[in-house]
C-alpha cells in the first residue's frame, strides 16, 4: 500500500442530534449472591465500542456503551430510520465488565455482556422486524426492538458463576459461532483475578457447560513447570484475552506480561502455541518491567494484532494463524510490526484506549493523552507510517465579537449552526444554570432547546443589577461567556472517546467512535485535503488537465499548500475565526476585511514565525502565479454531468441519520475550502504588501488571480452559510400557496402532491432538507445513470461522490441553480432571500437574472410588492440567455424566438402572479414596461395580452379613461371587444351610466351597441339590477341616433310584455306602466326622425304566434328530433310605423286601466297573447265602454259586443238591488260619456237610477255608432238580441228607432224570441203602414223608392204559430186580427197591382203608336 494513500486520510464528522430525541427504554435485571464484598473494590472504566451489520437492504450499527452497572445499547443506521432502537439494562448489585459480543444468525440476533456475577446472552427475534428495501419518510423496527425482560428468565442463556469460579472475573471475550450443524453457540473466556481462568459453552437448548483451568492443570505440565495463571503480581500473567476463530474452531488467545503470546484450544483445552515476541522489539531482559498489552483479533482473515507497550517504546505486531491440513495443526507467521510514537511531536505522553485491524491491514487506534485529549491515528501494517484523523474543530475559548455584531446572536449561532456542541452538553449546561433535573430536558428538540437558552439568557440579565460602568453590552458579554465557558467544560466530558466500531465484514464501511455523549463517523476527505496533510500531490492529475499537471506544477502546489498550513499555524486558530466572523457578516468585502486586520495578522505571522520572513513561506516555490491558478482550479469544485432523466426513485439516503452526515461532511468540506481560501488570500495579501514595499508594480494579470480568489472566499463563504442554515417552518398552506403561484407560469412544474406537501422538520438544516429530498433523488438518478443502479446503502466510497456532488449543486458560481430553485419551490423565501441579497450580493455575476427572479418571489411572498416588480424587470433579459429561466418559462417552441419576443413571453408568464394576488398597480406597471420592450417587435401576438392586463387592472382601479384607452391601443379586435364588453359591465355595475354614455368610442362604438345589445338581449328584466335598454336609448340620444333610441325603446317594452310574470298588483302596474313609458318614448323618438325614416324592425318570435299555432311538443331551436342539427332558418322580422306602436300603446293603457280597475283578476291583461277583441272584452266586463269603444274604433272592430255587453248590464241593473246598484254606479262613472249625458249622476235630483244610466248610455253610444258606415242594424240587432235573450222588454225609444232603421229584422227577433204579442203588433202596423200607402198616395215611382215591400215570409210563420195556438182566446183573436189585416193588405195591393198592370199596357200602346 502506497505511503501517501489517500484513503488513510480521514476526518471526524459527529452526529449530535439523532441519539437525543427519543427516550430509552430501561429494563431491570436482579442479580443473584455472589462476591459482593471483593465486587465493592473492583471498578472499570467507562467503554464502548460495538459491531457493524450488513444486511441485504442497510447497514446496521449496534453500540454500546457500559458504565458501572449500567449498559446502554442501540441501534443506528444510516441508510433507514429505526424506532425502539435504544435500550439501558441496568444489572442490581453487580457490576458490568467491559466488552459486549453482537452477532446475527439465522434471523437471531445474540448480545453477550459479562458482570462480576453472570454471563447473559440475549437472544432476539429479528423476523418480525421487517427489513425491506429504505423508503424515505418510513421508520422501521430496530433490531433491538423484541429485546424485553424475559431474555434474562432463560437459564440456559444466563450462566451464573456461584461457586462455579473462583476470585472475581476481571477480564473476558467471548465470540458467537454457528456450527455447521445445530444452533449458535457463544464461546466465552473469562480471567479471574487469582490466575485462573474458564470457559463457557452456552447454548439455547441445553445448560451451559464450563471448564476451569488452576494451576495444577495439565498445560503446567505441557509448559514444563511454568504456571501462566499463578500469582496474579507473577510475569506470567494474562494481560489480554481474545477468542479467535479458524475453520470454524474457537481458540483462546492470552497476551502475557511475559512478553508471550500463546494460544490453546476452546473445544480441548491444549495449548497449541507458546510465541516469543521479544524478538520483534528490543528487550533488556527484565520481566519486572511495565507492560501494557491489548490483542485483537480478525477472524475474517485468522489474523492477531497484538499491541505492547512499554515505558519508552511501542508497537502492534501482526500474525497470521492458518491451520495446516496435512498435520492439522496450527501454524503462527508473523506479519509486521508497526511502532507508534508515545508523544508525537513533542505533545503530552498518550495511552492507547482502543484500537482495531482491519482484514485489509489497517490499523485505526484511539489514544487519549495526559491532558484527557483524544486522537485517532490510522496507518498501513505493512507499510508503518500513521496518519493522524483530522479532528472535528474544538470550540474556540472566547467567541470573536465584532463591531455593531449582537452578542446573543452571535453567541447563538456559534453555539447552534457550528456543530461544535452536542445537544447533550447544551441539556446539562442548561439544567445546571438554571438548577433544575436533567432529566426534564433531556429529549428536548433542537430549536425548542434553543429557544430555552434565549430565554434563560434573557433572565439571566434580567436578574443581575449591572454596575454603574457596565453598559449593556458587557453585561451581556458576561452572562453569555459564563454560559458558554460552562459548555466548553461539558462538551469536553461528552467528547470522550469510549472505543472504535469497525466492521469486519466490508472495505468500505465507515469506522466510527462512541463518544460519552454522541457518535462520530470517520469520513474521508477530499483529495485537496489528504494533499495537504501530506498525500501524494499526483492525485490532482485524476481531475486536472494534463498540461496543467506537470511535475514542476504539481510540486509547487504542494509547497503552496505546505505555506498555507504554516499560515495556518502562524495566524491560529482564533484569529482565523475571527477573520472568518468578520466576512460572514453582511456587507463586508474580503479586501475590506483583510486591509482591516492586516495589522493584526502581521503582528501574528512576526510572533509566530521567529526568524522566517514573510517571504519565506514562498521561498520554495518556484511560480507563485501559477500554483495559485492550479489551488484555485482545485477549489473549483467537481464537474458532473446531467445529460439524463429524472427517475421516480424515493430520496437517498433514506435515513435521517444518513442524511445529518453527508449533511456534516459536506460543511465540513465547505468550512475546509472556506479556510484554505482565506488563507490564500491572506497570503496573497501578504505578498502584495510586501511586493509593494519592495516597489513592484502589479501586474494585470496578479490583479485578475486576485479578484478570483477573492470570489472564491465570497463563494465558500456563501455556502458556508447555506450549509448552517435552519429551515424555516413552513405551514401547508404556505406550501400550497407557493405551488399555485409557481404553477401560474412555471411551464416544467410537475405537483407531485405527496412529494411536495413534504414541510421541512423545524430542527434541520437546509442542507439536510435538500439531502432528504430534491438532493438525494438527483445522486441516486446520477449513480443510476453512471452505473446501471442506484445505490441504497451508504458506505465511503460513496461519501466523497456525495459530498462532491452537492457542492456541485450549491456552488454560487455555477452551473446549476437545484439548491435556489428547491428553496423556491418549497417555500422558504426567508433563507433564499437572505442567500441571495446577503450572501451573493453583488459580487456573484453567475445567472444574477435568474437570481432575481427567484428573489421577486421572495418581496412577493413578504409583502413588498413594488421591489418584487423592480426585480422581475431586472430578471426579465435573462429569459434569452440563461437555461434557469429559458426552461422554466419557455416552451420547446419558444427557445428559437428573438430576444425580445421571449422577454415578452416572459411579462406574460409573470404577470398573471400579480393578478391572483390582486396587485393592480404592478402588473400596470410590469405589463408597461414589457409594451415598450414590444415596440421593437412587429405583429406580437403578445402584445395583446399585455394591453388586455393593463386593461382588467385599470378597470379593477376604475381607472376607465385608462381602461379605454388600453383598449383603442389593443391591435386584437377579439381582445378589443372582450375589453369593451367588461368595461361597460363594469361601468354599470359602478352606475357610472352617465360615463359610459358620454365616452367617444370611435370605431369601437359599434362594438359597443352591439355588446349592450347583447347584455341587454341576454338578462332578465326582472332581476337584472342594470337596465341596458335605457342605457342603449341614452347612448343614441346622446349620439342623435333616433331610430335607434326608438328600436331600443320599442324592444324593451315589447320584452316586458312577453317576459314579466309578475306576482302582485302592484309589480303588474309598474310593469304596465313602464312598458307604456317605452312605446311613448319610441314614438317620440321617431317623431324626431325624417318623415320617410318615421319606421322600425322588429323580429317576430315565437311569442308572436297565432294561440291555435301551438308546438307539439319542445324541441330544441338547433336540433331535430332525431339529434341532428337542423337548418338554420332566416329570421322574419316585421315593419312597425308610428300608428302601428301607438296602437300597442292604446292596448297597454287599456291594460293599465283594467288592472287598476280590478286588482285581484286581471293578471291574465300581462299575456302577449292577449288580442285587442280579447281586451274590449275585457273593458266591457269591467263596465269601460268607452274605452272598450275606442280600442274597437282603432283597430277597426265591430261594437257588437261592446252594444250586447251594455244591454246586458242595463237588464242586470233593471233588477238590481242596492248594493248591485251601487256597484253599477261605479263602472259607470269610469265612462265619460256617463258624466256628460247623465248629468248630476248618481246624486242628481232627476232621481237617475243605474239602470236608467246605463240605458241612456246604451242609447248615447246607438245614437253615435248606430249609423256606423256598413253596419247598418248591426248593433241594434245586438243590443234586441242581449234585451230579448234576457227576457227584457225593448225600450220604447230603442223599438222606435229600431222600426225606423229595419222593421223586418226587429219583427223576426221578436217571432224568434216568442213575443207574439209585440210581434202581431209590429206587423200589423207594417201592413197598415203599407196599405195606407199602397192605396191613397199611389204613385209608382214614390212607392219602389218607400220601400212598401211587407216582410211576408215573416208574417206567414207568425201566423202559423198563432194558428198553432188559437185554442187559447187571446191567440185566436190575434190571429183573426193579422189574418184579416193581411187579407186586406192582399186585396188592397192585388187591385193595385191590376191597375198598374192596366196602366202600363195603356203607356205601351200610346208608345207604339207614336
Amino acid at each position: 500500500m502506497d505511503i501517501k494513500d489517500p484513503a488513510l486520510f480521514l476526518q471526524e464528522i459527529p452526529i449530535h442530534s439523532k441519539f437525543s430525541q427519543r427516550p430509552a427504554q430501561e429494563i431491570s435485571v436482579p442479580e443473584g449472591e455472589g462476591p459482593v464484598d471483593a465486587s465493592e473494590n473492583v471498578t472499570f472504566p467507562e467503554s464502548g465500542g460495538g459491531v457493524t451489520l450488513q444486511l441485504q437492504d442497510s447497514t446496521r450499527v449496534i453500540c454500546w456503551r457500559t458504565q458501572k452497572n449500567s449498559l446502554e445499547i442501540f441501534e443506528y443506521s444510516l441508510d433507514v430510520d429505526l424506532f425502539s432502537s435504544h435500550f439501558i439494562i441496568s444489572f442490581e448489585g453487580t457490576k458490568i465488565i467491559p466488552g459486549v459480543d453482537v452477532s446475527l444468525f439465522k434471523n437471531r440476533l445474540y448480545i453477550t455482556c459479562c458482570t462480576l456475577h453472570a454471563v447473559h446472552r440475549m437472544s432476539i427475534d429479528t423476523l418480525s422486524t421487517g427489513r425491506s428495501g429504505p423508503k424515505s419518510g418510513v421508520s422501521y423496527p430496530s433490531l433491538l426492538s423484541n429485546l424485553a425482560t424475559f431474555n434474562f428468565e432463560n437459564e440456559f442463556e444466563n450462566f451464573y458463576f456461584g461457586e462455579k469460579i473462583q476470585g472475581l472475573v476481571t477480564e473476558w471475550s467471548v465470540r458467537t459461532m454457528l456450527p455447521d450443524k445445530g444452533d449458535p453457540y457463544t464461546a466465552v473466556a473469562l480471567k479471574t483475578n487469582q490466575g485462573n481462568m474458564a470457559l463457557v459453552n452456552m447454548t439455547s437448548r441445553s445448560p451451559p457447560t464450563i471448564a476451569n483451568i488452576y494451576q495444577a492443570s495439565r498445560m503446567s505440565r505441557i509448559w514444563s513447570g511454568i504456571n501462566p495463571w499463578g500469582e496474579a503480581a507473577g510475569t506470567e500473567t494474562i494481560s489480554d484475552i481474545a477468542i479467535l476463530v479458524i475453520e470454524n474452531h474457537p481458540y483462546v488467545v492470552a497476551a502475557c506480561k511475559d512478553r508471550k503470546l500463546r494460544l490453546w484450544s476452546f473445544e480441548t483445552h491444549d495449548m497449541l502455541v507458546n510465541y516469543d515476541l521479544s524478538a520483534h522489539f528490543q528487550d533488556d531482559g527484565d520481566k519486572s518491567k511495565a507492560v501494557d498489552l491489548k490483542v485483537r483479533v480478525v477472524n475474517e482473515v485468522g489474523m492477531i494484532s497484538l499491541y505492547i507497550c512499554m515505558s519508552d517504546q511501542a508497537g502492534f505486531l501482526q500474525f497470521q494463524v492458518k491451520m495446516d491440513s496435512s498435520t492439522g495443526t496450527l501454524e503462527t507467521n508473523f506479519l509486521s510490526v508497526v511502532f507508534a510514537s508515545l508523544s508525537p511531536q513533542g505533545l503530552p505522553h498518550r495511552h492507547l484506549v482502543d484500537y482495531f485491524l482491519t482484514e485489509t491491514n489497517k490499523i485505526f487506534t484511539l489514544w487519549r493523552d495526559t491532558e484527557e485529549v483524544d486522537s485517532i491515528s490510522v496507518c498501513a501494517a505493512d507499510v508503518g507510517v500513521w496518519h493522524e484523523v483530522a479532528s472535528h474543530p474544538s470550540p474556540v475559548l472566547e467567541i470573536p465579537l465584532l463591531p455593531y455584531q449582537d452578542v446573543g446572536e452571535a453567541y447563538m449561532d456559534y453555539i447552534f449552526s457550528s456543530g461544535k456542541f452536542s445537544p447533550v452538553a447544551l441539556t446539562r449546561t442548561l439544567s445546571i444554570h438554571q438548577r433544575s433535573n436533567v432529566s426534564n430536558m433531556a429529549y428536548l428538540q433542537p430549536q425548542e432547546l434553543k429557544e430555552r437558552v434565549a430565554a434563560h439568557i434573557q433572565n439571566a440579565i434580567q436578574e443581575i443589577i449591572p454596575d454603574e460602568e457596565m453598559d449593556e453590552d458587557a453585561l451581556q458579554v458576561s452572562v453569555w461567556n459564563s454560559f458558554y465557558q460552562d459548555l466548553i467544560q461539558y462538551q469536553q466530558v461528552v467528547s470522550r472517546s469510549l472505543g472504535l466500531i469497525i466492521n469486519h465484514g466490508s472495505s468500505q464501511s465507515l469506522v466510527s467512535v462512541i463518544k460519552k455523549g454522541y457518535l462520530m463517523i470517520l469520513a474521508p476527505v477530499s483529495p485537496l485535503e489528504a494533499v495537504c496533510r501530506g498525500s501524494d500531490p499526483d492525485i490532482f492529475r485524476t481531475f486536472l488537465q494534463p498540461d496543467d499537471c506537470t511535475d514542476a506544477n504539481l510540486n509547487d502546489l504542494a509547497q503552496l499548500l505546505e505555506s498555507l498550513g504554516k499560515l495556518h499555524s502562524y495566524l491560529g486558530a482564533e484569529l482565523v475565526e475571527s477573520i472568518q466572523q468578520s466576512l460572514c457578516l453582511a456587507g463586508n468585502s474580503p479586501p475590506d476585511v483583510i486591509e482591516d486586520m492586516m495589522p493584526d495578522i502581521q503582528g501574528a505571522v512576526r510572533e509566530s514565525s521567529g526568524n522566517d520572513t514573510w517571504d519565506n513561506l514562498i521561498i520554495k516555490i518556484n511560480d507563485v502565479s501559477s500554483a495559485v491558478k492550479m489551488l484555485t482550479l482545485c477549489l473549483s469544485p467537481s464537474e458532473f454531468a446531467f445529460d439524463f432523466d429524472m427517475p421516480d426513485l424515493q430520496s437517498w439516503p433514506a435515513g435521517s441519520l444518513g442524511v445529518e452526515f453527508i449533511s456534516r461532511c459536506i460543511m465540513r468540506h465547505v468550512e475546509n475550502r472556506f479556510q484554505l481560501s482565506i488563507l490564500l488570500y491572506v497570503l496573497s495579501s501578504l505578498l502584495e504588501t510586501l511586493q509593494r514595499q519592495d516597489g513592484h508594480i502589479q501586474q494585470e494579470g496578479d490583479t485578475q488571480l486576485g479578484f478570483r480568489i477573492v470570489s472564491f472566499v465570497q463563494a465558500y463563504q456563501a455556502m458556508f452559510w447555506l450549509s448552517t442554515v435552519q429551515t424555516q417552518n413552513i405551514s401547508q398552506a404556505t406550501l400550497e400557496s407557493t405551488m399555485q403561484t409557481l404553477s401560474v407560469h412555471d411551464s416544467t412544474l410537475s405537483i407531485d402532491r405527496e412529494a411536495k406537501s413534504t414541510l421541512a422538520q423545524g430542527h434541520q438544516t437546509v442542507l439536510e432538507f435538500f439531502i432528504s429530498s430534491d438532493g438525494g433523488k438527483l445522486l441516486q438518478a446520477y449513480l443510476q445513470n453512471q452505473q446501471g443502479q442506484g445505490i441504497h446503502i451508504l458506505h465511503s466510497g460513496l461519501v466523497t461522490n456525495f459530498v462532491n456532488f452537492v457542492v456541485y449543486l450549491m456552488w454560487p458560481l455555477g452551473p446549476t441553480l437545484t439548491l435556489l430553485d428547491f428553496l423556491l419551490s418549497h417555500g422558504h423565501y426567508t433563507v433564499l432571500q437572505r442567500y441571495i441579497q446577503r450572501e451573493l450580493g453583488d459580487w456573484c455575476n453567475w445567472s444574477t437574472k435568474s437570481q432575481r427572479y427567484m428573489l421577486a418571489h421572495c418581496h412577493l411572498h413578504n409583502g413588498n410588492f413594488d421591489k418584487a416588480v423592480q426585480s422581475f424587470i431586472m430578471a426579465s433579459s435573462g429569459i434569452s440567455n440563461e437555461d434557469y429561466l429559458a426552461n422554466k418559462l419557455l416552451k420547446e417552441d419558444e427557445e428559437n424566438f428573438h430576444p425580445a419576443a421571449q422577454e415578452i413571453i416572459y411579462y406574460t408568464k409573470v404577470l398573471p402572479i400579480f393578478e391572483r394576488l390582486d396587485l393592480p398597480e404592478q402588473v400596470i406597471t410590469l405589463a408597461e414596461h414589457a409594451i415598450q420592450v414590444a415596440k421593437s417587435q412587429e405583429h406580437d401576438p403578445n402584445v395583446s395580452i399585455l394591453w388586455s392586463s393593463i386593461f382588467r387592472q385599470s378597470n379593477l382601479l376604475q381607472r376607465h379613461c385608462n381602461a379605454l384607452k388600453a383598449i383603442v391601443l389593443n391591435p386584437d379586435p377579439d381582445h378589443r371587444k372582450d375589453c369593451l364588453r367588461t368595461l361597460a359591465v363594469s361601468l354599470c355595475e359602478h352606475k357610472k351610466y352617465k360615463t359610459l354614455v358620454e365616452f367617444q368610442y370611435g370605431e369601437l362604438e359599434g362594438d359597443l351597441v352591439s355588446i349592450l345589445e347583447h347584455r341587454a338581449r341576454g338578462t332578465d328584466l326582472a332581476t337584472s339590477p342594470h337596465n341596458y335598454y335605457d342605457l342603449l336609448y341614452a347612448f343614441h340620444i346622446e349620439r342623435k341616433n333616433f331610430r335607434k333610441a326608438s328600436s331600443a325603446m320599442y324592444e324593451q317594452g315589447y320584452r316586458i310584455s312577453c317576459e314579466f310574470a309578475p306576482s302582485t298588483s302592484e309589480e303588474i302596474i309598474a310593469c304596465l306602466q313602464k312598458q307604456i313609458d317605452c312605446y311613448v318614448a319610441c314614438i317620440n323618438c321617431l317623431h324626431l326622425t325624417a318623415v320617410d325614416n318615421r319606421w322600425i324592425l322588429h323580429p317576430i318570435g315565437n311569442h308572436m304566434k297565432a294561440a291555435s299555432q301551438k308546438p307539439e311538443g319542445y324541441r330544441s331551436p338547433k336540433r331535430q328530433n332525431d339529434g341532428e342539427v337542423a337548418e338554420q332558418q332566416k329570421r322574419k322580422v316585421i315593419i312597425h310605423e308610428i300608428p302601428d306602436i301607438q296602437k300597442e300603446v292604446l292596448l297597454v293603457e287599456m291594460k293599465l286601466k283594467l288592472q287598476e280597475v280590478s286588482k285581484d283578476s286581471m293578471q291574465t291583461a300581462m299575456s302577449p297573447l292577449v288580442s285587442e277583441s280579447e281586451i274590449s272584452g275585457l273593458l266591457c266586463h269591467s263596465g269601460l265602454y268607452d274605452d272598450a269603444i275606442k280600442v274597437c274604433n282603432k283597430f277597426n272592430l265591430s261594437l257588437a259586443t261592446v252594444f250586447s255587453s251594455l244591454a246586458s248590464k242595463c237588464v242586470y241593473l233593471s233588477y238590481a238591488d242596492d248594493r248591485a246598484m251601487a256597484e253599477g254606479w261605479e263602472w259607470l262613472q269610469e265612462n265619460e260619456t256617463v258624466k256628460v249625458h247623465c248629468r248630476g249622476g248618481k246624486s242628481s235630483t232627476a232621481k237617475w237610477t243605474a239602470a236608467d244610466a246605463a240605458y241612456r248610455l246604451l242609447q248615447v253610444y246607438l245614437e253615435r255608432h248606430g249609423n256606423a258606415e256598413g253596419r247598418g242594424t248591426q248593433y241594434f240587432y245586438a243590443v234586441a238580441k242581449s234585451l230579448l235573450g234576457l227576457s227584457a222588454k225593448l225600450p220604447a225609444w230603442f223599438v222606435n228607432t229600431y222600426k225606423g232603421r229595419n222593421s223586418p229584422e226587429l219583427l223576426r227577433l221578436l217571432v224568434c224570441f216568442d213575443r207574439l204579442e209585440e210581434a202581431v203588433s209590429l206587423a200589423i202596423e207594417l201592413i197598415t203602414m203599407a196599405k195606407i200607402q199602397v192605396g191613397t198616395d199611389f204613385d209608382e215611382t214614390s212607392y219602389l223608392r218607400r220601400g212598401t215591400w211587407v216582410p211576408y215570409t215573416i208574417i206567414e210563420q207568425l201566423l202559423s204559430v198563432l194558428e198553432e195556438l188559437r185554442v187559447q182566446p187571446e191567440f185566436d183573436e190575434l190571429f183573426h186580427h193579422l189574418n184579416e189585416t193581411l187579407d186586406e193588405y192582399l186585396h188592397v195591393a192585388e187591385t193595385t197591382s191590376d191597375d198598374m198592370v192596366q196602366a202600363s199596357l195603356q203607356r205601351a200602346e200610346i208608345a207604339m203608336q207614336s
